[in-house]
């Protein structure tokens, strides 16, 4: 409401909305990507210790690369050879300024608090992420003190784990080998309840259904226009994120910021899920990239290195061969 009384037609909205929204803050990866380029500038000044100052930013960073329960994070190697990019000095996000609206001071805290919500969404993610990364040897050493395997108490649920502290009491391991092969937490009428076994098959059927006669061409959202064509490079998790190569239209589930790396080398991007305020969408406006976001099921119908046309200003993604 705020951009249309500024004469924002909806044509315009989207990529105005866009602009507005880009946060002011910097998120994990754009600081590290700071910092590594301090670390590079100081390379040729006498004496200084490039080991010692990559060990510090392993200790700062490494949280960053853990996606995953059991994952490990990134390794000093990652950093050393990050430093070795040679187009490590023109990678970053560029934040644009505000556009020239004559915003009243009270439009202005409006968009403050909306660049605001943005920027925490992604930091939400990353402290929560950095906090299983340190507490994640805790929890394999409790889980060891008490007999178990060294990632079983992972499979506990939280009753369990307090009749565990409290009385010892342990889960059968019938049911924790079950809990391994797959597992999810459905939500129902405020109550958890854990699926496991066939009901976990069931369930996942119902979701993963595809409509067939969007086989050829997915639609989705604009929010960062241009087109391109290039192949398709699938990313369910994190540990899939090096198989992406220069130029490939990156398509996954959604993006968070430890995509940074592999984004800058696609060409395009596409998501199943995600709006114009998304992580997906941010990034793309500042890398002046194609996006699509929201198409619900690209990643079940296009296949790995399939070559696809990306429309992002009719936001369709076209089957080439």
């Amino acid at each position: 409401e705020l951009l249309k009384n500024h004469g924002v037609t909806d044509e315009q909205m989207t990529d105005k909305l866009l602009e507005v929204s880009v946060p002011d803050k910097r998120n994990g990866p754009e600081l590290e990507l700071i910092d590594l380029k301090r670390i590079k500038k100081h390379l040729t000044d006498p004496g200084f210790d490039v080991e010692n100052a990559l060990r510090e930013h392993w200790k700062k960073y490494a949280y960053l690369g853990y996606r995953d329960v059991f994952s490990s994070g990134y390794s000093i190697d990652f950093f050393r050879s990050s430093l070795q990019e040679k187009d490590l000095n023109e990678m970053g996000l560029t934040h644009p300024p505000l556009l020239e609206f004559n915003f009243s001071p009270d439009e202005l805290q409006v968009i403050h608090l909306l660049k605001e919500f943005v920027w925490f969404r992604n930091y939400r993610t990353e402290r929560f992420f950095e906090g299983m990364f340190f507490l994640e040897p805790l929890w394999k050493q409790l889980s060891l003190s008490f007999g178990l395997g060294e990632h079983d108490l992972f499979y506990y649920l939280t009753d369990e784990v307090s009749k565990l502290f409290t009385h010892g009491d342990k889960v059968p391991v019938a049911d924790l080998e079950q809990r391994k092969q797959g597992s999810a937490l459905l939500l129902d009428d405020n109550h958890f309840l854990l699926l496991t076994g066939d009901l976990l098959k069931q369930k996942e059927s119902a979701i993963q259904e595809v409509d067939e006669s969007a086989s050829q061409e997915i639609k989705g959202m604009v929010v960062c226009r241009g087109e391109c064509q290039g192949p398709v490079s699938i990313v369910h998790n994190d540990s899939e994120l090096d198989k992406v190569n220069d130029g490939d239209i990156l398509v996954t589930g959604m993006t968070t910021p430890d995509y940074i790396p592999a984004l800058r080398k696609a060409a395009a991007f596409v998501t199943d899920e995600g709006g114009v305020t998304c992580h997906a969408a941010i990034v793309a406006r500042e890398m002046k990239k194609p996006c699509i976001v929201g198409t619900k099921h690209a990643t079940q119908i296009l296949k790995d290195r399939e070559l696809v046309q990306v429309d992002a200003n009719a936001g369709i993604v076209k089957i080439i061969s």
